[in-house]
C-alpha cells in the first residue's frame, strides 16, 4: 500500500476503507452493517498489526464524515491513537511529517469526542465519463513540486469511467514539446517481488477520479498541456498487480489534491531515485 503525505486519507488503504464504507451506505445498508463490510471486505488489513492502525482510523473518520460514527469504532480509533497511532514510522521517515501526523491525528480525535455531525444519506451519483483522454497530458502542481502525468488508459469503473496517468521523469521548469512529452521516461518503483533475488522495477500508475467542478477540479491543480501524445511503452493498466499480476503497473487512486499531495511527499522522491536507477542501467 502506498503512503504519500500524513493526511488521514493520504493512503492507499484509508482510501479504500472509505470507498467500501461509502458504497455500503450507497447500497442502503444500515450503519452496523456497513460497518460489518468494510471488516469483512478488509479483514486482512484489520488483521494485520501494522495496517490494523491506518484501517481503524480512517474507518472512524470516514464514518464521522458521513455522521455516522459508531461508538465501537470510536473507542477502538480513540485507543489505537492514544497508544500512538503509526507515529513510530512517520519518524523514521521524516520529522516535519510526523509532526504533522501527529497534528492530524490530534485533530480527528478532537472530532471523534466532541459532538457528531447528523447523518448524511449519501447516494449514487450519476455514471461519469473521464474528461481526458488517452494521450492527454496533464501539468500538476503541488505546493513544492510541480510533475506531468500522462492518459496512458481509460478504465472502466462502477460508476462510470476514469482516466489511468502515468507520471513522466521530469525536473520541471518549461513544458516539453510532444516529441520530448512522448519519450521522457515513465515513472517507475521497485517491486517487492523478487525474481532470482533481483528486485523487479514495474511502471507506476495512477486511476484518477476528476470532477470538473469542485474544489478538486483539474483546475485547481493544473491543466492539459498537450493532446495525442501516445505512449504505447506503458504497461496495460487492466494487468496491475492488484489483479494478481506480477509483472503489472501498480496502480494507486486518488483524486487531483491527492496526487499534488503525492508529488510533495517522500514517496514520490523515491519513485524518482528508483526511476533514475533503472533508466540509467
Amino acid at each position: 500500500m502506498g503512503t504519500w503525505g500524513p493526511g488521514i486519507f493520504s493512503d492507499d488503504l484509508a482510501l479504500d476503507v472509505r470507498d467500501v464504507w461509502r458504497d455500503a451506505l450507497m447500497d442502503g445498508l444500515d450503519d452496523a452493517t456497513a460497518t460489518q463490510r468494510v471488516l469483512d471486505q478488509l479483514r486482512e488489513s484489520f488483521a494485520d498489526s501494522e495496517d490494523a492502525i491506518v484501517a481503524w482510523i480512517a474507518l472512524a473518520a470516514a464514518q464521522h464524515q458521513t455522521g455516522r460514527l459508531q461508538p465501537s469504532v470510536r473507542d477502538r480509533a480513540l485507543a489505537v491513537i492514544e497508544a500512538g497511532g503509526d507515529l513510530a514510522s512517520w519518524r523514521n521517515r521524516s520529522a516535519a511529517f510526523a509532526r504533522a501526523r501527529e497534528k492530524a491525528l490530534a485533530a480527528l480525535a478532537e472530532k471523534l469526542r466532541g459532538p457528531q455531525p447528523a447523518p448524511k444519506t449519501l447516494k449514487r451519483p450519476k455514471p461519469r465519463v473521464s474528461p481526458l483522454d488517452i494521450g492527454d497530458v496533464v501539468h500538476v502542481r503541488g505546493d513544492r513540486a510541480e510533475g506531468l502525468f500522462v492518459v496512458v488508459g481509460i478504465a472502466q469503473m462502477s460508476d462510470g469511467t476514469e482516466p489511468v496517468l502515468a507520471e513522466l521523469l521530469w525536473d520541471g521548469g518549461a513544458i516539453p514539446d510532444e516529441e520530448t512529452l512522448a519519450r521522457l521516461p515513465l515513472l517507475h518503483e521497485e517491486n517487492p517481488i523478487s525474481l532470482n533475488e533481483v528486485t523487479k522495477p514495474v511502471q507506476h500508475f495512477w486511476l484518477v477520479d476528476c470532477p470538473t467542478r469542485g474544489k478538486n477540479a483539474l483546475s485547481n491543480f493544473g491543466e492539459v498541456v498537450a493532446r495525442g501524445v501516445m505512449r504505447p511503452d506503458a504497461a496495460d493498466h487492466r494487468r496491475d498487480q492488484s489483479s494478481g499480476f506480477a509483472d503489472g503497473p501498480a496502480i494507486s487512486g486518488g483524486t487531483w489534491d491527492t496526487i499534488a499531495a503525492f508529488m510533495d511527499g517522500p514517496w514520490h522522491q523515491r519513485l524518482v531515485e528508483a526511476t533514475r536507477r533503472i533508466t540509467s542501467i
